[in-house]
């Protein structure tokens, strides 16, 4: 009778360690599918969305005139960069999600701000850069030219085979979600208004 009992719970045993297996198996196999999905489709939208985000601005900054258009599609880029930032948090366990300088960015160009007592338009309000917004728009170049550099590929201009979810999380977290970046792209556009 014990002999039996023990065969029963040796079998039933059994029978769960091969059914956890298989569960185990398929959640790994959905996970890496996830996974694989993320970084072939997600980062390389985020990546040619940045791509032709530098390119609007080194159009901007070459010409130093606009009009509302070329405005208008470069913050329509940085929304939709922004955005993706934001739902970064969502795709990676722990992490916060902080306040980044693109969203910001794309207010200030398009709607213009109040910061410290000083007004700044939006910047198609004439049909010329001045210094400030040079300033402003050369920083912001800079920044995004950077991440860029981390994500592109040494020998093409394509997205580096190399770029995966956790390398993507580190250049989001070290060059995207940083505090004071706002500030410090607004106090290069005032470092120049007493000249415009």
């Amino acid at each position: 009778m014990i002999k039996n009992n023990l065969n029963a719970l040796n079998i039933s045993l059994i029978c769960l360690l091969l059914i956890s297996l298989f569960l185990n198996y398929h959640l790994y196999i959905e996970n890496q599918e996830k996974n694989s999905y993320y970084t072939v489709y997600y980062i390389e939208d985020f990546f040619n969305e940045l791509q032709e985000s530098i390119l609007s601005l080194k159009s901007i900054i070459a010409d130093e005139e606009t009009d509302y258009r070329e405005i208008s599609y470069l913050v329509e880029r940085l929304n939709y960069l922004d955005y993706m930032v934001r739902r970064v948090p969502y795709y990676f366990d722990g992490m916060g999600g902080g306040t980044n300088y693109i969203g910001y960015a794309a207010v200030v160009m398009n709607r213009g701000i109040s910061y410290e007592g000083h007004e700044i338009p939006p910047f198609f309000e004439d049909q010329e850069i001045n210094q400030s917004e040079l300033a402003f728009l050369k920083l912001f170049k800079d920044r995004l030219t950077s991440i860029y550099a981390q994500l592109e590929s040494e020998d093409t201009n394509k997205l580096a085979n190399n770029v995966t979810k956790n390398r993507f999380d580190n250049i989001i977290m070290k060059d995207i979600f940083i505090v004071g970046a706002e500030r410090e792209l607004v106090e290069e556009y005032l470092k120049y208004t007493a000249l415009d």
